[in-house]
């Protein structure tokens, strides 16, 4: 047997162990936010509370609806409606932009 057929055998038998390891829905990393986010999810309001690494759903958001119920779903399914932390756009980018050009030629 070739030394290279030995190692690609060996890393085989590694990626096996692995996905047998973690099922899915397991949580493998997890954060938590500083401070809630508020979001939809099926139209209804939730409030993000944490991201995380979950096989076969990563990734993920840990959300918390109005009866205090806890859930992990995929954060392809949440719109976050919290102005605050979405990204900015093009305007709002435009007018940081000049208002720090003009502290800088102060």
């Amino acid at each position: 047997m070739k030394l290279s057929e030995l190692k690609s055998g060996t890393h085989q038998q590694r990626q096996q162990q692995q996905s047998q390891q973690f099922e899915t829905g397991t949580i493998r990393n997890a954060v938590a936010y500083p401070s809630p986010i508020e979001a939809l999810y099926n139209g209804q309001p939730v409030t993000i509370l944490a991201t995380g690494d979950i096989v076969g759903m990563s990734p993920a958001v840990q959300i918390v609806d109005e009866t205090g119920q806890l859930d992990w779903v995929s954060s392809e399914e949440v719109t976050i409606t919290q102005r605050d932390v979405l990204p900015q756009n093009e305007q709002q980018r435009s007018r940081l932009f000049s208002q720090q050009q003009r502290r800088q030629q102060s």
